[in-house]
């Protein structure tokens, strides 16, 4: 009986006018699943876009982990290194131990301004003398 009525199906399905209809069907389920699998929730081009992410994502901890470790090793050289505490007084607050020569430079920028002014005065002396 069950034969009977899949082949009856069959050839009601294989009749012209209803095959063209059935055809658009599958074509339109087939295009919406298409653009589904595509562009969907958790679709290929969702998957590619979060891979992407994913991926800077990964180098940015990573990076972050270098920092971290950095920092540790700083940190367990201010606890536990008398000289390194020194070299850094030194270094970033332009401290000095006894004895040390300390030399002192005229700062450029200073010298600048001092400069520009001088030669404005010059010009506007010669201005004023008419030259």
């Amino acid at each position: 009986m069950k034969i009977a009525c899949f082949s009856s199906l069959i050839s009601f399905l294989q009749k012209g006018r209803h095959r063209v209809k059935i055809g658009r069907y599958i074509l339109i389920i087939l295009l919406i699943l298409g653009y589904l699998i595509l562009f969907g929730k958790s679709g290929i081009w969702d998957n590619y876009r979060l891979g992407k992410k994913l991926t800077a994502l990964s180098a940015a901890n990573e990076e972050f982990a270098r920092e971290i470790e950095s920092l540790r090793t700083e940190v367990l050289l201010l606890r536990k290194d008398p000289k390194y505490i020194e070299g850094l007084a030194r270094q970033e607050l332009g401290m000095v131990k006894r004895g040390d020569l300390v030399y002192r430079y005229p700062d450029e920028a200073a010298a600048a301004p001092k400069d520009a002014n001088r030669e404005a005065g010059t010009l506007n002396t010669e201005i004023q003398a008419g030259l």
